[in-house]
């Protein structure tokens, strides 16, 4: 009977003493890691946030760009409307025009 209680209490007592002990072991992985977890979110949100404000940086260019070539866009269709054709002008066009009609049959001749 000495036995069995003896036994008994032992089991009782490892049984709390390894329960404590993988709870101590338990306690300090889950602060590691934790403290891991932090490190990479930090780290993680330093990446985004760079990457994140390139990607505003880009399209602030872009808006640029396409503000300066509509601008353009816009200037070019004012300058021809200011344009006038006059006798002069249709008279060049028609000997350039004329010219590379000759230039076109002499290669088609060779």
């Amino acid at each position: 009977m000495f036995y069995v209680l003896f036994y008994l209490i032992f089991a009782v007592l490892t049984q709390f003493i390894t329960y404590k002990w993988i709870k101590r072991i338990d306690m300090k992985e889950r602060k590691f890691l934790k403290k891991w977890e932090k490190e990479y979110i930090e780290a993680y949100k330093d990446i985004w946030k760079k990457s994140y404000f390139e990607k505003l940086a880009e399209e602030r260019k872009m808006e640029i760009y396409e503000k300066e070539k509509k601008k353009e866009k816009e200037d070019l269709k004012q300058y021809l409307k200011e344009v006038t054709i006059d006798e002069q002008f249709r008279q060049e066009y028609e000997e350039n025009l004329n010219q590379a009609i000759e230039d076109l049959e002499k290669q088609e001749q060779i």
